[in-house]
């Protein structure tokens, strides 16, 4: 099907002009390796200057790790509101974090690890520790199929949700218990990974800290069946606020 912003220019030629001349229509779109240069030049010009809302799709065809139109669009960082991400974590972290000047535009970041590199999880740590030094208003961050090693991320996040259908990309409690800590804003909390780790923590001989979510309104939790149990053991929570929280624990299976 169509992408709305060209199934509305469709309609008649009064409604394509309307579309083409309204910035907020051509904010939002996607982008694979086929892209070709003309057409997101035509999008870009579009958008004017409202902010950006952006798909980059991963095309494992292409044997080149710069592709062309990442070019493009990094020329439009600072303007870019939300970025969806499914390009392997070295390219993400080459193309997007390797300078040092923060983008404060960026609220929502969802990164996804291609399906066939989802074994590889080495490169995880580097891309989530500059995390917080290149996005420092972030506020909801996505990530699929990524390790959470207990790095320090935006402390502004209200959203965080990290998930993986493979449960040898494992994650030590206390490591997620170490990143909570640093987000006194955290709203809303998705857990839905197959490789969260109860028993084994990443320092050996370390007892579990409670960590205190203040703000705290969603919680869902899915993972082997017992992790479940010792995260919730280790949250804090107001008397209050816990009759008011929208809870969901289940059991996820490979």
């Amino acid at each position: 099907s169509l992408p709305f912003q060209v199934a509305v220019s469709h309609v008649c030629q009064r409604w394509r002009k309307d579309a083409f001349s309204t910035a907020v229509l051509g904010a939002g779109f996607r982008v694979k390796g086929h892209t070709q240069h003309k057409a997101l030049d035509q999008w870009m010009a579009r958008s004017q200057q409202a902010l950006l809302h952006l798909n980059i799709e991963y095309d494992s065809s292409l044997s080149e790790t710069s592709p062309a139109y990442l070019k493009e669009i990094l020329k439009q960082l600072p303007r870019i509101r939300s970025l969806q991400s499914s390009l392997p974590a070295i390219q993400f972290e080459q193309h997007f974090l390797t300078e040092k000047l923060p983008i404060t535009t960026l609220k929502t970041l969802k990164l996804t690890r291609p399906m066939d590199l989802l074994s590889i999880a080495s490169d995880d740590p580097a891309i989530l520790k500059t995390l917080a030094a290149r996005f420092p208003h972030l506020c909801a961050l996505h990530l699929s199929g990524y390790r959470l090693d207990g790095w320090t991320l935006p402390s502004t996040l209200t959203v965080l949700s990290v998930g993986s259908p493979r449960a040898y990309i494992k994650i030590p409690l206390d490591n997620i218990i170490k990143t909570l800590q640093g987000l006194p804003l955290l709203q809303e909390l998705s857990l839905h990974h197959a490789g969260l780790e109860s028993a084994r923590l990443s320092t050996p001989g370390t007892a579990l800290q409670q960590v205190s979510l203040l703000h705290l309104r969603k919680l869902s939790i899915h993972g082997d069946g017992v992790s479940e149990l010792y995260l919730l053991d280790r949250l804090a929570f107001p008397p209050l606020q816990f009759f008011g929280l929208r809870l969901t624990v289940e059991t996820l299976s490979e």
